[in-house]
């Protein structure tokens, strides 16, 4: 049945099934006094036959996989595109390839999510995590259609450069998505468990090394399967060794060749950039697939220069590139991913040479021409060649069975990627949870209270650390210089999201804490290519610390109750809010209105309104 999809995002159209066999509502039966039956209670869940499924959301594809009666079904004919698409009428759409409707294309917001970054439409304005949310709902509609049942819980794959706060999001984004996220896993750490399951004997005793090159993400793991027994040892990511990095190569030696044959400086414009990827794309699939790759760009951005010329106009680029001059460009992005691998070996306590297994999880044909240097330096163990289109979504459904009872005899034990850090009073930075703690974990930071109140500020990040909470301990007990009665607990649950508790030492009780997650700016402006600023950011904030809400919210606030897209880029629509609110304040006083009736028909109301905006 063809269905009008309610999101928060136009669907143009969408495909749902509706099966009465399996309700996806619980069933009640309803009683109380003088009814002659026992008061409400659940009686059935109605989800005895949903299917449980793993969804791996990557920088490219999203694909979504199913464990039943020891068989993986991957739908791999249905895996679908992460990326918004723009259409001419404003609209936008998600999961879909681009048609000749598409205006452009919004890729890569997986890693997006968690900052402030945004786009405008026609229906208002939209985050990484909304994208990521209706991509989500696209992967269930597709087991869906293809399992002819309901699916009711999942598995979601994450990046290990997850901070706790973008896991968060992503586990809202499921649920918003309308199934019930059982555990966000590594992809790593999936990628291994799929392959300890299909591939090794449940007594072996291996240590494997996995090498993730995903197209957004690169990642190291070491891991030790021991009587089914998965455990890591270590890991780390950095993204800016993934897939993109061998593009943006590409784009330079594409622009470096252009302005030494030319002798014209080409304008990084968002359109000749989008041109540039486009191409350095289609040459790095022709390089492995021919050996050699022609590359002709046209109507490029340029500025003529000369004694007594100096304007814009347009040129084209054509050149050729072997596949011996690509290795060549990428060689320092494998060597640094290499000396990644190494740092995690040494992390995990490991020798070189215990290493038994090694899971290359990636693109082969990129990989292919490096295998040398993990013989060089493994060499006592066996290299498997992965999909990164089939392993880590399989490892998640496999995960999601494991968690359902239908997997028996296996544990996952995974660990904390990102270390997380306190800020002293002094300034400095004090780590609380290193990395490669064993996930869960309860770690423990004592800190003075010479007030009631303690106020801590909480980072994770290794290289870049990024704000994860500031943390505020109430009714504390007054202490002298170093003294400490406070004992504050960081609660890292297995999905690696951290929560707070607070406790009095000397008399073991628990203490308010209040943690605010940080909360990005919108700092950057309105476009997604090239963002410039249009208005007064500040005025902005404190209009979203009055409705107690974020900036992004306000926005979709103003435009839901008319305020047109130019209002809101110019500040009129966000001063007109302010004025609004200055009134209702005012005749509050005499009795007519309050400020709390504006915030809440401003934020409940007008997003319930967006969200049927279709």
């Amino acid at each position: 049945m063809k269905q009008k999809q309610r999101s928060l995002i136009c669907f143009e159209t969408e495909d749902y099934l509706a099966n009465p066999r399996y309700p996806s509502e619980p069933l009640l039966q309803r009683g109380g006094p003088d009814s002659g039956m026992p008061p409400p209670y659940l009686v059935a869940t109605g989800q005895a036959g949903h299917a449980l499924v793993g969804i791996d959301i990557g920088s490219k594809f999203s694909r979504v996989a199913t464990f039943e009666g020891d068989k993986f079904d991957s739908f791999s004919s249905n895996q679908v595109p992460s990326i918004a698409g723009r259409l001419s009428n404003g609209n936008l759409v998600v999961g879909r390839h681009p048609t000749s409707d598409t205006v452009n294309v919004i890729q890569h917001f997986r890693k997006l999510i968690g900052t402030d970054w945004f786009v405008e439409a026609e229906c208002g304005f939209y985050s990484a995590e909304m994208f990521t949310e209706l991509l989500i709902k696209r992967m269930i509609n597709v087991a869906t259609a293809s399992l002819a049942r309901p699916v009711s819980k999942a598995v979601l794959t994450v990046p290990v450069t997850f901070t706790s706060n973008q896991r968060k999001l992503l586990r809202a984004a499921g649920e918003a998505a309308g199934v019930n996220i059982l555990q966000l896993i590594n992809e790593p750490t999936a990628a291994a468990f799929y392959h300890c399951y299909q591939e090794l004997r449940r007594d072996s005793n291996m240590k494997i090394l996995v090498y993730h090159l995903g197209a957004g993400t690169f990642a190291a793991s070491v891991m030790e399967f021991q009587h089914g027994l998965l455990e890591v040892k270590s890991t780390i990511g950095d993204d800016t060794l993934a897939g993109e990095a061998f593009v943006a190569e590409m784009v330079h030696w594409m622009v470096e060749t252009f302005e030494s044959d030319s002798g014209h400086k080409m304008e990084r414009t968002p359109a000749t950039i989008w041109k540039l990827i486009r191409a350095a794309e289609q040459a790095i699939y022709d390089l492995h697939t021919a050996g050699q790759a022609h590359v002709r760009v046209t109507n490029l951005d340029v500025q003529a220069t000369g004694p007594n010329v100096r304007s814009k106009t347009h040129a084209y680029l054509m050149a050729s590139i072997s596949l011996s001059e690509y290795h060549e460009l990428i060689e320092p992005i494998i060597a640094r991913t290499l000396s990644v691998v190494d740092q995690v070996i040494a992390d995990s306590n490991t020798q070189a040479n215990q290493i038994d297994q090694i899971l290359l999880l990636g693109d082969t044909r990129t990989l292919t021409p490096f295998f040398r240097r993990f013989y060089d330096r493994f060499s006592n163990a066996t290299i498997f060649p992965a999909s990164p289109n089939t392993y880590p979504v399989c490892g998640a459904a496999l995960q999601a069975a494991l968690l359902n009872h239908s997997v028996r005899d296996y544990v996952v034990w995974d660990v904390i990627s990102e270390p997380v850090w306190v800020e002293e009073a002094s300034g400095e930075l004090k780590q609380v949870i290193s990395r490669a703690t064993p996930l869960p974990v309860t770690a423990y930071h004592k800190c003075e209270s010479p007030t009631a109140t303690v106020n801590m500020h909480v980072l994770q990040g290794c290289k870049e650390k990024a704000t994860l909470s500031d943390v505020t301990v109430s009714n504390c007990p007054p202490t002298t210089a170093g003294e400490t009665k406070v004992e504050v607990q960081f609660i890292a649950d297995a999905d690696g999201i951290i929560d707070y508790r607070a406790k009095h030492i000397g008399l073991d009780s628990m203490l308010p804490v209040h943690a605010i997650d940080g909360q990005p700016t919108l700092s950057n402006g309105f476009s997604e290519a090239k963002r410039t600023k249009t208005f007064d950011d500040s005025r902005l904030n404190r209009l979203a610390r009055i409705l107690n809400t974020t900036p992004l919210t306000v926005l979709n606030v103003l435009r839901a109750r008319g305020y047109s897209i130019e209002a809101i880029k110019n500040g009129t629509a966000i001063e007109s809010m302010l004025r609004n609110l200055k009134l209702s304040r005012l005749e509050s006083k005499k009795g007519t209105s309050t400020t709390d009736d504006l915030i809440e028909d401003s934020t409940s109301q007008d997003q319930e309104n967006l969200r049927k905006n279709a």
